[in-house]
């Protein structure tokens, strides 16, 4: 695996009850190779680059081609990093929670995404910028049911007769709320790009 596993007095080591079988959520046919899952762990070993509302701003102001291609080419480069930590957290969830299927089909979308960003061509162009923007809309789109999954996987847990007092442990709790943060971080980044992109195709359609 990609990641080590969980210390032996983490509530990791708890085992599952029951089946199981699925809950709600969209189940992924996409694998990665030995490669990507190396170059995932590579990644985490990365540290995030701290997000400044003020920056985010004063990089938005007065927007032209150039920003936007350097805003597609940073993305390129700083979504994997916060994409391989997503997965992470989510693998260093306890297993009676990961080992559900909403949470493994989640973990899935997240390494999905980290190979279409990765192996995406270099934005170096208008037109390659533009179809690096449509596969973040639709990544940012495929993202959007990722609470229901967790929800989904807090079902599951019960259904298998997984004890109420684990799924509110603290450990559980600590891990998802910084899953959540960053996952917040990455809907900020893309959809700053994404109105970037309308403001400034905007002023160009006004004869600005």
């Amino acid at each position: 695996p990609p990641f080590p596993p969980p210390p032996r007095n983490s509530i990791a080591t708890i085992p599952l009850v029951g089946g199981e079988g699925g809950g709600g959520s969209r189940r992924s046919l996409f694998s990665i190779s030995s490669a990507d899952h190396s170059n995932i762990y590579k990644q985490v070993r990365t540290t995030e680059t701290p997000l400044s509302m003020e920056d985010l701003i004063q990089f938005g102001k007065d927007a032209n081609q150039a920003t936007l291609l350097a805003s597609a080419q940073w993305l390129q480069k700083d979504l994997p990093i916060r994409m391989g930590h997503r997965v992470q957290e989510l693998q260093s969830l306890p297993v009676t929670m990961f080992k559900t299927q909403p949470v493994i089909d989640l973990c899935n979308l997240y390494e999905e995404s980290f190979v279409r960003v990765t192996e995406h061509e270099v934005p170096k162009t208008r037109e390659v910028e533009e179809r690096f923007s449509a596969m973040l809309t639709d990544i940012k789109e495929k993202h959007r049911m990722v609470q229901a999954n967790i929800a989904d996987g807090f079902k599951q847990m019960v259904r298998n007769g997984v004890p109420q007092r684990f799924m509110e442990h603290q450990e559980i709790q600590e891990k998802l709320t910084k899953f959540y943060t960053g996952r917040i971080g990455i809907r900020l980044l893309i959809d700053q790009h994404l109105m970037l992109r309308y403001d400034l195709f905007s002023r160009q359609g006004k004869g600005d």
